[in-house]
């Protein structure tokens, strides 16, 4: 399942998707010593550029000529441990830990 989002930011708005826990691709662990601090990872649920183009064709929704390119948004999301919490219990459960979410 894939789970459509929407925000605006100043004039723009911005779209992004999150695809069900079991369908994403697990980033391949790192070697060697742990940074002194921890770099920006991408969401491991988050839509391809590519993905989310396909998702809104699949969703009869076009997107204007004029629309612009894709860009980056970071952003702190709820987590559990090292992992994001799902959106939505549609796209997958929270994790079984022990501490509380924590942004």
């Amino acid at each position: 399942m894939i789970l459509l989002h929407a925000a605006g930011l100043g004039s723009n708005l911005y779209a992004w998707g999150e695809q069900s826990v079991g369908e994403a691709k697990k980033p391949k662990a790192k070697r060697g010593s742990k940074p002194k601090t921890e770099p920006l990872r991408d969401h491991p649920q988050a839509l391809s550029e590519k993905a989310l183009i396909a998702a809104f064709a699949d969703g009869s929704i076009a997107i204007p000529s004029d629309a612009g390119s894709a860009a980056t948004i970071r952003a702190w999301l709820p987590t559990a441990g090292d992992l994001p919490l799902p959106s939505s219990p549609l796209i997958g459960d929270r994790p079984n830990r022990e501490e509380p979410p924590q942004l």
